[in-house]
């Protein structure tokens, strides 16, 4: 499954992504927030 990232060859995944593509600021936000340009969430689960 892409979505999960193993910890190893012997180990269970760690996480589960759950933004495919991470998100990015507006136009309006970068107008108002230049800084926010390179800015990217990623969102992941801890998994048990």
């Amino acid at each position: 499954d892409p979505t999960r990232l193993h910890g190893g060859f012997d180990r269970q995944p760690t996480l589960r992504i759950l933004t495919k593509k991470p998100a990015v600021a507006g136009e309006d936000e970068v107008s108002r927030n230049p800084r926010s340009r390179s800015a990217k969430l990623r969102v992941a689960e801890k998994l048990p």
